[in-house]
């Protein structure tokens, strides 16, 4: 038996199954249908991604970890959220497909040897990638402020024993000292601006990155992934001397979506990296590859230095 009533605006069907009520959100089913079908992953490989989503709303009702193979050789453990798919659910259904252009950039970009930084490391999807990467004689940090995400980053890094990666249980800004982060259901969003009265909320460390350089002996960085829900902005105001010295190739999240809430906008991204003489490069799925951009698009960014500019002083 089932019957329709409004919450919060959308049409919501209440269906009886065992008991126990199940709800479903029909305008978020179906934007989550609309976000399935024209994901890259589906269009390429539809019947097995469309095998694994059921699969993993199985393991989601029944509260079951999963362990899965990720990057060829690497293993995770992944958790699934008590609501929606998570960052791991989009891990677990979409795999080679998930951030295309992160994945595509770290590829192209690390070699053995290098020195690289994961900022919003999460669970460790991309900390794994680097970490292989830049093996047997570089070296991987990442950080992730959330402890209880943290944790689970340094399990799924020892599983797949890599060794050259080590975690930071540190917020990145402009200023040192502690900042509040406000953990919603899926974790994977867990940002410096509150989604939810229901959000989990942690105070944790906080320094600015080129403190964080100097104090670990300031290394030649060569590669520098950003995911931070929104703080890329605030992260960069702390990371002058870093980017101007080292001058790391660097692929950004630009969303303004998750910028805004915390009062920044993407055309602070791009400012800084042009101050430091750097060029923009943004993915495009439909060629699978990174192009120039000379407008301030969002999405996976690549910023490439220019070898004829030098960074200019800040403001």
């Amino acid at each position: 038996m089932a019957h329709a009533v409004r919450l919060r605006g959308g049409w919501v069907r209440e269906v009886r199954n065992l008991g126990r009520p199940v709800t479903f959100d029909v305008r978020r089913l179906r934007a989550s249908l609309r976000y399935l079908l024209n994901h890259p992953a589906f269009r390429a490989q539809p019947l097995r991604v469309a095998g694994r989503c059921v699969r993993w709303d199985f393991l989601r009702l029944k509260t079951l970890d999963i362990t899965v193979r990720v990057h060829g050789d690497c293993v995770m453990k992944l958790t699934p959220p008590t609501r929606g798919h998570g960052v791991d659910g989009l891990v677990y259904c979409f795999r080679e497909f998930y951030e295309p252009g992160v994945r595509a950039a770290l590829l192209a970009d690390l070699k053995p040897g290098f020195v690289a930084y994961d900022i919003g490391a999460n669970i460790g999807l991309w900390t794994l990638l680097m970490s292989r990467l830049v093996s047997p004689t570089g070296s991987v940090t990442a950080f992730e402020p959330v402890p209880t995400t943290a944790a689970r980053l340094r399990a799924n890094l020892s599983l797949s024993r890599a060794d050259s990666a080590r975690v930071e249980e540190v917020a990145l800004g402009r200023t040192s000292g502690t900042a509040r982060v406000f953990v919603p259901t899926d974790p994977g969003r867990a940002s410096l601006a509150p989604e939810s009265e229901c959000d989990e909320v942690f105070d944790v460390p906080a320094m600015r990155l080129d403190d964080y350089w100097v104090q670990t002996g300031a290394p030649m960085v060569n590669f520098v992934k950003i995911d931070a829900e929104g703080s890329e902005p605030r992260i960069l105001a702390g990371a002058d001397q870093l980017f101007g010295e080292c001058r790391p190739t660097v692929a950004c999240e630009v969303n303004s979506a998750k910028l805004g809430p915390l009062g920044h906008r993407a055309n602070e991204i791009y400012e800084f990296f042009a101050r430091h003489g750097y060029e923009a490069y943004v993915w495009v799925d439909s060629r699978r590859a990174f192009r120039p951009s000379n407008e301030m698009a969002e999405g996976d960014v690549l910023f490439r230095p220019l070898s004829d500019k030098k960074a200019c002083p800040p403001e």
